[in-house]
């Protein structure tokens, strides 16, 4: 009896390729579905990535004892609805709240508070647009654990003194003073000179964008050039982790006592912490993950329907 005859791997392409040229349209199909379920797949993870380096970075920022009290927080589901209630309900935080809770709270370590706008900075013929202008007090630095690289942060005596001093992003210095010691230096501020007294370390980009691209004033200097009626919040750590929960209760009664709330009425101001973002984000990343596995099947399926009908039909054919 004679023994069949193996076909080459050279023969086998031939076929493979004749195959392929013969159903054009099923071949284009079934590349068309791996790529949309590889892409796909592949974008979805970078989002994600990206997402959990920013929620990494915030968390980290906050710390696991720390929370942040905003005129508006909506963390999760976006509703468009809630937003505008809340727009239209929550007034702005005020410095004058900041010292009345800072005064009376006894579980908190420390409390802050901050500011922020878009500003523009210039240096010699340099110029800088769209960065983070930041106002702060003196304990910022320690509550969001602001490292710095060259020089030093603000102090008390900065804040009490309205003085015109900053400490700069990574990348302003990069721009501005990229061969020198920017320390000492002046740069113009929304058209007022300010001292640079430190560089804070480089903190990277998420998503390119930069989180270098920033300048840092006395929260007091800031009020003095810009008002003290827009955008306010606090920052605030807790006693330790175990004190956490109870100290933004605390906070909170303190806002509500000074802001008349009656009981049963909801918050007119937001809190979050830490556990806040990792509890909608872990929900979020859910959802995301189950949509891209749903997509990616079926951009699969496809693609292996597709195949199985050209397998179908070079067998029938050969046969």
């Amino acid at each position: 009896m004679p023994r069949p005859t193996t076909a080459s791997f050279g023969e086998a392409a031939r076929v493979a390729f004749s195959s392929l040229r013969a159903s054009k349209l099923r071949s284009f199909l079934t590349l068309l579905g791996i790529i949309l379920a590889t892409t796909t797949l592949i974008a979805v993870m970078s989002v994600v990535r990206g997402m959990d380096d920013y929620i990494a970075n915030t968390v980290a920022d906050m710390g696991v004892d720390g929370f942040r009290i905003r005129r508006m927080v909506m963390i999760g589901q976006w509703d468009p609805k809630k937003f505008l209630e809340m727009q239209r309900k929550n007034p702005q935080l005020t410095p004058e709240e900041y010292s009345f809770v800072r005064e009376r709270a006894t579980l908190l370590r420390e409390i802050g508070m901050e500011v922020g706008r878009q500003g523009s900075a210039t240096y010699l013929s340099g110029r800088i647009d769209e960065l983070e202008l930041r106002g702060v007090s003196a304990n910022v630095g320690v509550i969001t654990n602001i490292q710095i690289a060259n020089g030093r942060f603000l102090t008390e005596a900065d804040d009490a003194r309205h003085t015109l001093v900053a400490v700069i992003g990574h990348e302003i210095k990069e721009r501005f003073f990229p061969t020198v010691d920017p320390i000492g230096k002046v740069i113009e501020v929304s058209g007022r000179p300010f001292t640079v007294i430190g560089v804070a370390k480089e903190q990277g980009s998420v998503f390119g964008q930069s989180r270098d691209r920033f300048i840092i004033i006395p929260v007091e200097t800031y009020f003095k050039m810009y008002g003290s009626r827009m955008g306010v919040g606090y920052a605030a750590v807790a006693l330790d982790r175990n004190h956490l929960e109870r100290a933004q209760d605390e906070v909170r009664s303190l806002l509500r006592a000074w802001r008349h709330v009656r009981p049963g009425e909801p918050d007119n101001f937001g809190v979050f912490s830490s556990d806040s973002i990792l509890a909608a984000w872990d929900q979020m990343t859910g959802a995301i993950a189950a949509t891209a596995v749903a997509v990616v099947s079926v951009f699969m399926v496809v693609g292996g329907i597709v195949i199985m009908n050209i397998m179908l039909a070079v067998v029938t054919t050969n046969a």
